[in-house]
């Protein structure tokens, strides 16, 4: 399930980012230069649903795999 939703969510990326690149090159404007690149990546994080989605997915493999180890007993977390 998390990974369809995952799928969907890049489709929609991609797609929207081909739209917009397509876009500006039918109208022959260049996209403005955003000044503060580092508040748009501030403002994606704070109030995007897919960061959100990618979190608790990174959140729940992570539990998972732990999880995983500890039934294991020869499982250690140190490098090989």
């Amino acid at each position: 399930m998390l990974r369809s939703i995952w799928m969907v969510t890049c489709c929609l990326v991609a797609a929207i980012a081909a739209v917009d690149c397509t876009c500006s090159k039918v109208i022959g404007q260049d996209l403005p230069v955003v000044a503060h690149e580092d508040i748009d990546a501030t403002l994606w994080m704070r109030t995007s649903a897919e960061y959100r989605v990618f979190c608790r997915d990174a959140y729940r493999r992570a539990l998972a795999a732990v999880d995983a180890g500890l039934e294991n007993p020869c499982w250690s977390a140190l490098p090989a």
